[in-house]
C-alpha cells in the first residue's frame, strides 16, 4: 500500500476528523476523500464512529494506538457509547457532521482540537466568541471534505469573518467543559462562582447530562428558548451555575411558583421533573458526586421552599460530608 508524502503526527488533543483534513492539506490534496482512498476504506467503512483506524494508520505512517487515543469509537463494554479523547460520552453528545470551530484558535494552534467536536461547544471560551459552522464568502454549511482547515470547498478563507461575542457567564460554563475534554486542571481563578470542582469530578458524560438538565428546566421555567438548541442549552444552563448555588436556587423558587396553589406532599415530589433528572437518573454515575447538587437542593427545601416537607430519603442519600457541609451552613448539629 502506498504511503502518503508527508505524515504529519496526530496531536494528543487532536480531532480524528480534523487531523484527517490536516494530513490531506499537509499532501496537497483538495479533499480528505484522497486520503480515506488511499487506505483502501470502503464507504461504509469512513463513518467517524468506527473509522478503519488499521487502514489509516497504514498511510499515515502512525501506529493504530496512536490514532485510537483520538477515536471516536465506543470503548470497550459500552457499545452505546462513543468517545472523545478516552472519555466515555453518548454518541448525541458528539457533533460529527456539521463542524465547527473557532478560526482564531486553529491559525494559532495549526489543527483543530477535540472539544469542537461537543455538540454544547458553541462558542470559544478562549477568544469569547460564537463558532464558525458555515463560509463566509459561500454560505454554505462546513463539511470535513473541505481544501484545507481553514479554506471551504469554494476556496474561501474561512479565518476571515466577523464572529459574535457571547457572555462571561457562557465563556466560563464552556471554559470547563474544555478543560475536562483535554484533561485540564478547572482554573484558579473562579469569578463566576461557578462550581466547577464538583461538575469535573463528575466525569465528561455526568457533566454535560446534569448541564443539559439544569438547562431544560431553565428554559421551561422562563418559557422562552429551545431546550434542543445547543446555542440555548449553554445559555440557559450559564444562567443557572454561575454564583452558584443561589442562581439554582433561584430556578426552583421559579418552578414553584409555576406549581397549583393547592400542591402539598413531599419537596422531592412536588418538584418531581428535575428532582427525577438529576438524582434519579443513573446517567449521572456516582451519587458521591451529586452530593453537591443535593446539599443546594436540600438547602432550598428547608429555607427556601414553605410549602409541603422534607422526605427523609432526601436527607438519607446525603452522604456523611455533605449532611456535616449542610448542617455546618444551617447551624444544625451533625448527623
Amino acid at each position: 500500500m502506498p504511503l502518503l508524502v508527508r505524515h504529519p503526527a496526530p496531536y494528543p488533543t487532536e480531532s480524528l476528523l480534523g487531523y484527517v483534513l490536516r494530513v490531506s492539506e499537509d499532501n496537497g490534496y483538495s479533499s480528505p476523500w484522497s486520503v480515506y482512498r488511499l487506505a483502501g476504506l470502503k464507504s461504509r467503512e469512513m463513518k467517524a464512529a468506527g473509522v478503519r483506524l488499521e487502514k489509516l494508520a497504514r498511510v499515515t505512517n502512525w501506529p493504530s494506538e496512536k490514532l485510537d487515543a483520538i477515536a471516536y469509537s465506543a470503548p470497550p463494554g459500552q457499545p452505546r457509547s462513543s468517545r472523545l479523547l478516552g472519555l466515555p460520552v453518548l454518541p448525541q453528545e458528539l457533533n460529527l457532521t456539521h463542524p465547527r470551530f473557532c478560526p482564531r484558535c486553529v491559525r494559532e494552534k495549526g489543527f483543530l482540537e477535540a472539544h469542537w467536536d461537543l455538540a454544547l461547544m458553541v462558542a470559544c471560551p478562549v477568544h469569547r466568541c460564537l463558532l464558525i459552522s458555515s463560509c463566509p464568502q459561500c454560505g454554505h454549511r462546513l463539511r470535513w471534505f473541505r481544501h484545507g482547515l481553514l479554506e471551504c470547498e469554494c476556496g474561501g478563507d474561512l479565518s476571515d469573518c466577523e464572529l459574535s461575542s457571547v457572555s462571561e457567564a457562557e465563556a466560563s460554563l464552556l471554559n470547563m467543559i474544555q478543560k475536562q475534554a483535554l484533561a485540564y486542571p478547572p482554573n484558579a481563578s473562579n469569578p463566576m462562582g461557578l462550581p466547577q470542582d464538583q461538575l469535573m469530578a463528575m466525569g465528561m458524560r455526568s457533566m454535560l447530562l446534569a448541564i443539559r438538565t439544569i438547562a431544560k428546566h431553565r428554559i421551561l421555567a422562563d418559557g422562552t428558548g429551545d431546550s434542543k438548541k445547543d446555542q440555548d442549552i449553554v445559555s440557559a444552563a450559564s444562567r443557572v451555575l454561575v454564583e452558584w448555588p443561589a442562581n439554582f436556587i433561584a430556578l426552583l423558587e421559579d418552578i414553584g411558583r409555576q406549581l397549583p396553589a393547592d400542591t402539598s406532599g413531599g419537596v422531592g415530589k412536588q418538584f418531581g421533573g428535575i428532582y427525577r433528572g438529576l438524582f434519579r437518573n443513573k446517567g449521572m454515575g456516582d451519587s458521591k458526586h451529586t452530593e453537591f447538587l443535593r446539599v443546594a437542593f436540600l438547602d432550598f427545601a428547608m429555607n427556601h421552599w414553605g410549602r409541603g416537607y422534607v422526605d427523609h430519603k432526601i436527607i438519607q442519600k446525603l452522604g456523611e460530608l455533605a449532611q456535616n457541609d449542610f448542617s455546618r451552613r444551617q447551624s444544625l448539629p451533625p448527623r
